[in-house]
């Protein structure tokens, strides 16, 4: 596969998550699975194993768990979600 196959995968597996079609569990280990493989067919690079026991941090407010990598894009999503919800207390 080619450089700009995988970065079509990787595009397509990105719309997917942010389209709530797929999982955030399912979405990382798909996402490992092809930038390990783009890893080891052209930079010759094995990725290091990651040991299955490894439990994820657990989430303590109650909350559904989400990826808050970026605050400004989470702030709207949870404004669109309380909007969405009837819980509008903005």
């Amino acid at each position: 596969m080619n450089i700009t196959e995988y970065s079509k995968q990787l595009r397509e597996l990105t719309m997917e998550h942010v389209n709530c079609q797929i999982s955030l569990d399912a979405y990382r280990k798909q996402r490992k699975y092809l930038l390990d493989a783009l890893d080891r067919n052209f930079n010759g690079v094995e990725a290091h194993q990651i040991k299955e026991e490894q439990a994820p941090a657990e989430v303590t407010d109650g909350r559904d768990q989400r990826d808050k990598t970026q605050p400004y894009l989470a702030a709207k999503i949870d404004k669109c979600m309380s909007f969405l919800t009837g819980s509008n207390d903005n």
